[in-house]
């Protein structure tokens, strides 16, 4: 009775500490005017012409498979700003892309039709972090529901995005994706390891005397 109720405290006190961690980019790119300007720092850039663009992200999340992930927040700094109303719509990929892809936004990965998150600037600041919630997708990656591919960072109140977002391979301010798990206690887990071991003990001793 008494390694019953052990096993079974045990049980009840599996508790978890929330755990952060921050993920960088596995690959990211830009599509606009034949031309991926990541290298050259830009998820997002203003062309003179108006012609529209695309960032390109994805981050590695083999290390979390099968986990529930309790908060997924991505940053994404803004260099520049000239419009205080901009409306950024982040979509999950439906399909695979290389970091070395180039050409226009026609030539980028498929997409779902409704953004998984939006950034709205709702102020002329720059050299600032914008940030979403993703908190939803990523645990549909995480569990297998739909494959990881990324996102499509697109404006969707304009065509020409007058903002620039840093892709983060020219500099220091990469995206990050910040994620929230939870992950028993120590102590939980070693009292549950206690009471699994002395139901073993107990079960040896039965069988001897069987």
């Amino acid at each position: 009775m008494f390694i019953r109720s052990l096993l079974g405290a045990a049980l009840l006190a599996l508790s978890s500490v929330a755990m952060a961690d921050t993920v960088t980019p596995s690959q990211v790119g830009n599509l606009g005017n034949g031309i991926n300007l990541a290298p050259g720092g830009f998820l997002t850039v203003n062309w003179s012409n108006g012609a529209p663009n695309i960032g390109l992200i994805q981050f590695d999340l083999s290390a979390y498979a099968g986990q529930n992930v309790s908060s997924a927040t991505i940053n994404l700094f803004q260099q520049w700003n000239s419009d205080a109303n901009a409306v950024f719509g982040l979509y999950a990929n439906t399909s695979a892309w290389s970091s070395s892809i180039s050409g226009n936004p026609s030539d980028g990965p498929a997409f779902l039709a409704t953004p998984v998150a939006q950034i709205t600037t709702g102020d002329w600041n720059q050299g600032v972090w914008r940030s979403a919630d993703l908190t939803a997708i990523v645990n549909d990656w995480t569990h297998g529901v739909l494959p990881n591919y990324g996102l499509t960072l697109e404006r969707i109140d304009a065509s020409n995005p007058f903002l620039y977002f840093t892709s983060g391979l020219s500099n220091t301010n990469a995206p990050t994706l910040v994620l929230t798990t939870a992950v028993p206690e120590p102590e939980s887990i070693a009292l549950l390891l206690a009471g699994v071991a002395c139901l073993g003990v107990v079960a040896r001793r039965r069988g001897t005397r069987a």
